[in-house]
């Protein structure tokens, strides 16, 4: 049996987009020197990896008064909104894929993360213990700190372990036969990841 981590991005905004979704509340909650001072941090680590510009603001005004049922916007979903939506929503695909991986190699997987009174507690929390000036799961690195050295707890660059994709589909011609219907390179790695986790799941159902 092994633990697994997985779920702790979900409820703790592990990934770099969440950080649009912080900012964009405080400028909808018209705290804006907190968007600001956010927005600054954001540019310093990130760059414009991921854009925030002041163009959006005419959108996102749009879509909050005119696109009420868009549930997956960030220019007008709270932080929050946007986890939840996230743990009911993307986080079962992954647990999915997980389960079967382990099934495979007759693992026990369990999820310690996912205990559901912790998920409750956290996502009751106020945002800034969640996320704060562009640091991530803040109420856990408070929890762990004196525990685990300060170089970890501190540590704010997050490492993905996404496959190249990208350098496969430039060096590989891939036959047509072999393509779904309506398919191009054009879609992207992403298209083509997901259509193999589909393939791959349609046959090990």
């Amino acid at each position: 049996m092994i633990l697994d981590g997985q779920g702790a991005d979900e409820f703790l905004a592990g990934y770099e987009p969440y950080a649009q979704y912080s900012q964009w509340e405080h400028f909808y909650n018209f705290k804006f020197r907190k968007f600001l001072k956010e927005r600054n941090i954001h540019y310093k680590k990130y760059g414009n990896r991921l854009r925030l510009g002041y163009y959006f603001i005419p959108k996102s005004l749009f879509s909050k008064f005119f696109l009420p049922g868009n549930t997956d916007n960030r220019y007008f979903q709270s932080l929050k909104s946007k986890l939840r939506f996230d743990l009911k929503y993307h986080l079962p695909e992954l647990l999915t894929y997980a389960d079967r991986n382990a099934m495979i190699h007759s693992v026990e997987t369990r999820l310690p993360f996912l205990y559901h009174e912790l998920v409750n507690f956290v996502l009751a929390c106020p945002t800034p213990l969640i996320f704060d000036n562009v640091t991530t799961k803040v109420i856990l690195r408070n929890a762990i700190k004196g525990t685990v050295p300060d170089e970890i707890v501190n540590r704010l660059d997050k490492l993905n372990y996404n496959p190249r994709q990208d350098v496969w589909l430039h060096y590989f011609e891939i036959p047509e036969k072999f393509l779904p219907k309506k398919f191009s390179l054009r879609h992207g790695p992403s298209y083509w990841r997901n259509y193999a986790a589909a393939k791959f799941m349609e046959t090990f159902s």
